[in-house]
C-alpha cells in the first residue's frame, strides 16, 4: 500500500508540474499588461475618469492568488519528503497537499485569463477619453493618499475611545497582570469539576488568535502538523459538535475548521486546551472517534493535562500549529472549512 502511495504522490507531482507553466503564463501576462498601463497613455486614459479609475483600483486590490513560485516550492517539498517519508498517512496526506495544488493551480491560471480580459475591456472603453496630466501610477497614489487620510481619521478616533477604556479598566488589567497563577487555577479548578460530573462548557470565550504563519513557516512545521495534527487532519466521520458533542457524517472528510473554533478548542485559554485535548485523544467507545492520535496523546483522564508536561506541550503545540496554520490548512484540504 505505502508503494502504491507513492506511485500517486509521483503522479500527482507530474500533473502539477505541467500545471505550473501554464499557470506563470496567465499570471505573467496579467502582471505585465498591469505593469505597462499604470505608466502609458492607455493608463492616463483611465485615470482621466474617475468610474474608470475606481474600476481599476477594485482590480488592484483582488486577492493576490498563488504565484508559480509557491506551487513550484510546494511541490518541491512534496518530492523530497516522498523520497524520504515510510509513514503511510503522511504519504496519503502529501497526495492530498499536491491534489489540492493541481486545483489551485488550474483556477488561478483560469482567473488571471479573466482579470487580464477585464482589464483590456477597461482600457478598450477607456480608449475615448483625453489622456489625463499624471499617469494612472500618480492617479492610483493620489486616491490610495486620501484613502489612507481618511482611514488614519478613523483609526485615531478608535485609538482614543480604545485608551479611554483601558484607561477605566488599568486596575483590573494590572490585577490580573500579577496573579497569572489564578489561570492554573482555574484550569485544575474546571479539571476538578469535569471529574465529579461537569461538562465542558459549550459557549467559551475566544481569545485573540496568534498571527497566520507565512509559507516557509507551514513548509517548516508540515512534519509536526503531519505527527501532531493527526487526529484532526485525517479523514474521518466524526467532526465536534460542540466543547463535549460529536457529530457524525456520511463521508470521511479532514475536520473542520471552523467546527474545531467554535467548541472552543482553539481559544487560547485553558478550556480550549481541555476541549482540544478531549475532541483530538479522547477514544471511548461511546464516541467512536474513527481518527488515528500520530503524536497527539490518547486522553485516558483530563488529569493528565494538568499532570504530565509532556502531555500538555503536546497539546499546547497542536493548538498553535491549529491556530497558526489553520487557514493554510484550509486550503490546502488538510482541514474542511
Amino acid at each position: 500500500m505505502l508503494s502504491l502511495a507513492k506511485v500517486s504522490v509521483s503522479l500527482e507531482a507530474a500533473t502539477l508540474e505541467t500545471k505550473i507553466p501554464e499557470l506563470k503564463a496567465s499570471f505573467d501576462a496579467l502582471r505585465d499588461l498591469r505593469s505597462s498601463t499604470l505608466k502609458d497613455e492607455s493608463g492616463r486614459r483611465i485615470a482621466a475618469n474617475e468610474q474608470h479609475l475606481a474600476q481599476f483600483y477594485v482590480l488592484q486590490l483582488l486577492d493576490k492568488g498563488v504565484t508559480p513560485e509557491e506551487l513550484q516550492s510546494v511541490l518541491r517539498q512534496a518530492v523530497a519528503d516522498n523520497r524520504t517519508e515510510s509513514d503511510q498517512m503522511v504519504v496519503n496526506s502529501i497526495i492530498i497537499e499536491l491534489a489540492n495544488a493541481c486545483e489551485q493551480a488550474h483556477h488561478w491560471t483560469v482567473e488571471y485569463v479573466k482579470r487580464r480580459q477585464t482589464l483590456d475591456e477597461l482600457i478598450r472603453r477607456s480608449i475615448s477619453n483625453a489622456p489625463a496630466s499624471i499617469t494612472l501610477a500618480e492617479a492610483l497614489q493620489s486616491r490610495s493618499q486620501s484613502l489612507v487620510e481618511k482611514k488614519n481619521r478613523q483609526i485615531q478616533e478608535a485609538l482614543n475611545a480604545e485608551s479611554q477604556r483601558l484607561s477605566e479598566d488599568r486596575t483590573l488589567v494590572e490585577d490580573e497582570l500579577k496573579n497569572q497563577d489564578k489561570a492554573v487555577a482555574r484550569l485544575r479548578q474546571q479539571i476538578r469539576s469535569l471529574e465529579s460530573g461537569g461538562q465542558p462548557t459549550n459557549s467559551p470565550a475566544q481569545s485573540d488568535a496568534p498571527h497566520q504563519a507565512s509559507l516557509e513557516e507551514y513548509q517548516r512545521d508540515l512534519p509536526k502538523i503531519r505527527s501532531l495534527l493527526q487526529p484532526f487532519i485525517t479523514p474521518g466521520y466524526m467532526q465536534p459538535k460542540s466543547a463535549d458533542e460529536f457529530a457524525y457524517a456520511i463521508n470521511k472528510t479532514p475536520m473542520s475548521h471552523s467546527a474545531l473554533t467554535r467548541s472552543g478548542a482553539l481559544a487560547a485559554e485553558p478550556q480550549g486546551l481541555i476541549t482540544l485535548f478531549f475532541i483530538g485523544g479522547s477514544k471511548s467507545a461511546t464516541q467512536n472517534n474513527d481518527r488515528p492520535l500520530g503524536g497527539f496523546p490518547r486522553m485516558n483522564a483530563i488529569t493528565e493535562l494538568s499532570n504530565s508536561e509532556d502531555i500538555s506541550a503536546r497539546v499546547s503545540e497542536a493548538q498553535l500549529l491549529l491556530q497558526i496554520h489553520g487557514q493554510r490548512l484550509v486550503d490546502n484540504g488538510l482541514l474542511a472549512p
